[in-house]
């Protein structure tokens, strides 16, 4: 009896004090010491190493960029007087048809003479020059909109009339990103109009970052599946005259900026800086990564062409890894 009070008391209650102790040790190895259990850190070499990688293969890049828009009308031009004057003469009438360079007003001007030197032969002073000024069709299209009658002054300058055109013009937008695809862009693009004239070549292509005041135009509501982004790099090109076209309809323009066959390629996934020049991860056997500069051709949004510094086979990291810095003057390795 008294052996048993005495476990009770004393030995069982200690025995439970000396586990207890021990989960609690356990608990804090697990808690503050958990890289002692070979964890790799996600930024270390070895971790590196363990993504996935690639070898360089050959294929071919099509950089064609395709950009849905709208076609517009060309904005009217302005008819200025060449001189300050009175409106003498109207030559066409409103609404004419009129091509550049044809004759629409006449201003007549008067030039008075100097003020006299104060010499007293001179027998009489001089009289005023009268001269008449014809003003010209700055372009193409039908006069529209007389802002002065025979018989106004005008000033010079001075917006007597304006040109309706009937010319028009393709434009779209594209991400800011997508300019570095068109750094070689040819300077014409192929218009689609779905239900329209078949496609045909749009000439005079022009990347601006932003569009200017005068012709700027109101933006199209969206057609199902998305329409054009609001910010961007504006594109547009000259509709050929002997395409008919109207105002407002959408079209999808497709520019072809270059393209390459049988070329080293890898994706742009690996590649860090894809303008020139980049940096890869090389992978050799029993190694860690090894970061080296290459020169970089044709892209295409997916992969890129590799001109210099890797060889069919190397083996690259498939992702730039968290965004190490490349060394400074960087060399291409003259031996590829």
């Amino acid at each position: 009896m008294t052996f048993t009070r005495t476990f009770r008391r004393f030995v069982l209650p200690t025995a439970w004090l000396l586990v207890g102790a021990t989960i609690a040790v356990s608990l804090a190895v697990l808690a503050f010491g958990g890289d002692a259990t070979g964890v790799e850190d996600a930024d270390s070499p070895t971790a590196v190493a363990l993504s996935p990688t690639l070898a360089v293969e050959r294929g071919e890049i099509e950089n064609s960029l395709e950009v849905r828009g709208t076609i517009v009308i060309d904005p009217a031009v302005p008819v200025k007087a060449s001189a300050a004057g009175v409106l003498t003469h109207a030559y066409v009438p409103n609404g004419a048809k009129v091509s550049k360079g044809d004759p629409l007003f006449e201003v007549r001007t008067t030039v008075e003479p100097a003020e006299p030197t104060g010499d007293e032969d001179e027998e009489e002073p001089a009289r005023p020059t009268v001269r008449y000024e014809r003003i010209t069709a700055p372009a193409e299209g039908r006069v529209a909109s007389f802002t002065a009658k025979i018989g106004d002054e005008v000033g010079e300058d001075a917006a007597v009339a304006r040109i309706r055109r009937a010319t028009f013009t393709a434009r779209g937008s594209v991400a800011v990103v997508d300019r570095y695809r068109l750094l070689d862009a040819p300077d014409e693009a192929t218009v689609t109009i779905d239900g329209g004239p078949e496609p045909f070549t749009c000439t005079d292509l022009q990347i601006a970052d932003e569009v200017s005041e005068d012709t700027a135009v109101a933006p199209s509501q969206d057609e199902e599946g998305g329409g054009e982004p609001a910010s961007g790099a504006q594109l547009t090109c000259t509709v050929p005259e002997d395409v008919t076209v109207f105002d407002g309809l959408s079209m999808t323009m497709r520019i072809d900026a270059g393209s390459t066959k049988d070329a080293l390629v890898v994706p742009v996934t690996a590649v860090r800086g894809l303008l020139e020049r980049g940096t890869v991860w090389i992978v050799e056997d029993g190694g860690e990564p090894t970061e080296r500069t290459i020169r970089l051709g044709v892209n295409d949004g997916k992969n890129v062409e590799v001109l210099k510094g890797l060889k069919e086979g190397t083996e690259i990291l498939q992702y730039v890894p968290g965004a190490p810095s490349a060394d400074e003057g960087a060399e291409f390795d003259e031996g590829y």
